[in-house]
């Protein structure tokens, strides 16, 4: 698949489901292995299935915050927008091992993509 990934300090794979020819295409396939939690990666698939669905109205439609804690991260709880989403570090998790029953590119997604700092 060459080389698209090579950033000095990060590490990532890239996984392409091609349903027509049936088969997984994998750059570092070893990588694309290993279990990693998906942490705010998960904000893109969700603000697209949001939008795709309907039960999102478009990219700047308000979720306000009831002011009640959900979470002990810093930054998380506050009134978001999926505008917001897209620039709030959606696209990169920290290298974290999980215990997840199989790798993600492995559920049937036809894109799914990883990148951590090392």
């Amino acid at each position: 698949m060459g080389t698209p990934l090579r950033v000095p300090g990060v590490s990532g794979t890239f996984v392409l489901d091609e349903p027509g020819a049936n088969r997984l295409r994998a750059y570092d396939e070893a990588r694309a292995s290993e279990r990693f939690l998906p942490a705010s990666t998960f904000k893109i698939p969700h603000a697209l299935i949001g939008l795709e669905t309907g039960a999102v109205v478009d990219e700047h439609e308000v979720f306000r915050w009831d002011g009640k804690p959900k979470r002990s991260t810093p930054g998380s709880a506050t009134t978001r927008s999926p505008a917001r989403w897209r620039t709030a570090r959606c696209g990169f998790s920290r290298r974290s091992r999980a215990a997840w029953a199989s790798p993600p590119w492995a559920s049937g997604s036809t894109v799914w993509t990883t990148a951590t700092g090392t």
